[in-house]
């Protein structure tokens, strides 16, 4: 794993969205919790869409993943 000092702006928020991506899915395995997880991955693309949008692109994925499960 790469220190977080050697990475630029674009790889922290590509990280920081791998993390959310992951942590949206967990209770999205459970019916009565997806909506939470939707929840998350909804606000990490909102933060990340201005900034990174390849990593907007993945978790809206995620949101739409979840809404289909």
């Amino acid at each position: 794993m790469t220190s977080a000092d050697q990475l630029s702006a674009a790889e922290r928020v590509d990280e920081l969205a791998r993390l959310v991506d992951e942590a949206a899915r967990l209770p999205g395995r459970a019916p009565q919790t997806r909506e939470r997880g939707c929840e998350l991955a909804a606000r990490a693309w909102w933060l990340a869409r201005p900034l990174a949008p390849a990593t907007a692109r993945r978790l809206n994925a995620t949101v739409h993943h979840l809404a289909r499960t």
